[in-house]
């Protein structure tokens, strides 16, 4: 069964609305992009724009979700980057902000869409 963070992060990828969380503890604003999961877990390949952080922004991160906590929608425009080439992501995509992602998501894109926002712990 999905996460409350994996549910609020499809949620935003589905209405492109950016999202404010926390990420091992440090507060941080972004966009996510692509959801899955891998042998360990749920992930996000996100789009950082603000909040704590160690380099220059915006930058690309790989979120583990089990590491996110506190995860709300935010003001702002929707946010991303250059793609990083062809390479495919590391997970099986659940969810794609692309509407023509060549990842081929499990999900269909928009059965998200408008749906209440769910809520986080």
């Amino acid at each position: 069964m999905p996460s409350d963070a994996y549910r609020l992060f499809a949620w935003a990828i589905e209405n492109h609305v950016p999202l404010r969380c926390r990420y091992k503890g440090m507060v941080r604003e972004l966009c996510p992009i692509t959801l899955g999961t891998d042998d360990k877990g749920e992930v996000a390949h996100v789009w950082v724009t603000g909040g704590a952080f160690s380099g220059p922004l915006p930058a690309w991160r790989t979120f583990r979700l089990e590491n996110v906590t506190g995860t709300r929608p935010r003001e702002g425009e929707w946010q991303s980057g250059r793609s990083k080439g062809d390479r495919a992501p590391t997970i099986t995509v659940d969810y794609d902000a692309n509407r023509e992602s060549p990842y081929a998501p499990t999900h269909s894109l928009g059965e998200l869409r408008g749906a209440p926002q769910p809520s986080d712990s």
